[in-house]
């Protein structure tokens, strides 16, 4: 009753529009694709980040970093989070990879970790995204890790754990294991964009803003506000980090030509979306929405609302759309080129969303389907060194593979 309540009050006290946005016109493609393992045996991993070295940077739900080298040679890194929340939908999720200054002994881990024993060969900086609480009281939380590789008489080159700080925490916290989101995406200004989910619960709160959940939050990499978000000269502390708001449970973040910010998120049964993030801009969940709840009812009568802003693409029925990347102009997948690659956790396959030449008029959107025959649901996607794309599956003895063309 609270929610319908508070849904009226926010509908009648504005227009109300009758115009509704296509669903995806999704074509299949025409050219055959296949994979090849890489990497196998993950246990229920979720994001997968490639560094100038060829290394892979794996995260799995259960607090396990595993770190592949470019020979494909495996560490496991329990990262040992306080009070990490695997259940449900929650866990380990999301990695950032930072540029890490040059090893000095004067660096900080360095001091932490060496003696006469340890020599350090590396240092990496990481960002990552957790569950963390319990199922009374959980939330999204961000943490800085500085890890060091080093080399012992009796061990050689294994990373381990040299420093652990929070830098973020959602408010508030939930009593469900679903909907963090959790995907960050760091700007070229070397700021941190980070997704945060409705909690599933508490879809009012997407709309609220003195509320963190159904959010995109924009941060330093220090947790700190940066002087130009949209909302820096409010009261409310909260509502300071707000980027965008009115999001469902966004898993999706890339950066496409121009510095265009490109999010998605999924969306009931039906009604998962593609957008162009921006500043200050409302995206209209609850209120507005093309899906229905999963048991049939209506969530809103309303695609289209005033002041909130409608999908550049739109699916129903939905595909479970698990994570997104901007393939440039590419001579590996013509096919691909100037596109938005989306992983479906539903169908299995791969959705090519062709931009436009310019953001205008984007309503007329070609998805090719690449189904490339995998069984296992895709989690993630990523670029190699040399261009190629990485999927990620999901769940018990996951893979890691790289998509081929057949030529």
């Amino acid at each position: 009753m609270k929610q319908v309540m508070w849904l009226c009050l926010v509908i009648c006290a504005g227009q109300v529009f009758a115009t509704t946005i296509p669903p995806s016109k999704a074509t299949m493609s025409q050219s055959k694709y296949t994979t090849k393992e890489l990497v196998t045996n993950l246990n229920s991993p979720w994001a997968l980040k490639v560094d100038k070295n060829g290394r892979f940077w794996v995260t799995e739900k259960l607090g396990t970093l595993v770190i592949v080298e470019a020979d494909l040679q495996q560490q496991r890194l329990d990262l040992q989070l306080p009070d990490l929340y695997p259940a449900g939908q929650g866990g380990l999720l999301d990695i950032i990879l930072l540029d890490p200054p040059k090893l000095t002994n004067q660096t900080e881990p360095y001091r932490k970790i060496h003696n006469q024993n340890t020599d350090i060969s590396e240092y990496q900086s990481i960002i990552l995204s957790y569950a963390k609480g319990t199922a009374q009281a959980n939330a999204l939380t961000i943490a800085k890790l500085d890890l060091v590789k080093t080399s012992k008489y009796e061990e050689s080159g294994q990373w381990q754990v040299a420093e652990y700080s929070e830098i973020f925490q959602i408010s508030p916290k939930k009593s469900s294991p679903v909907h963090y989101a959790g995907r960050m995406l760091l700007l070229p200004d070397n700021t941190l964009l980070v997704n945060s989910g409705d909690g599933f619960d508490w879809r009012e709160d997407a709309q609220r803003l003195t509320s963190l959940l159904g959010k995109t939050l924009r941060m330093t990499l220090s947790g700190a506000i940066p002087s130009d978000n949209p909302f820096s000269e409010e009261e409310d502390i909260a509502q300071r980090y707000v980027y965008s708001y009115g999001h469902r449970n966004a898993q999706g973040l890339t950066l496409g030509p121009g510095g265009t910010v490109w999010q998605h998120e999924h969306g009931p049964a039906g009604g998962d979306e593609i957008n162009i993030l921006a500043p200050r801009v409302n995206y209209g969940w609850p209120v507005i929405t093309y899906g229905k709840d999963y048991s049939g009812a209506q969530i809103s009568p309303f695609t289209e609302y005033a002041d909130m802003r409608q999908p550049e693409v739109q699916w129903t029925p939905s595909i479970a759309p698990s994570a997104m990347l901007y393939q440039g102009p590419t001579d590996r997948y013509p096919e691909l080129a100037n596109s938005l690659l989306v992983t479906s956790l539903k169908y299995r396959r791969l959705h090519s969303v062709k931009l436009p030449a310019s953001n205008l008029g984007f309503r007329d959107y070609n998805d090719i389907i690449i189904d490339m025959n995998v069984s296992e649901r895709i989690r993630d996607i990523s670029h190699h060194t040399e261009g190629d794309i990485l999927l990620l599956t999901d769940g018990e003895n996951a893979k890691i593979m790289q998509l081929l063309p057949v030529r």
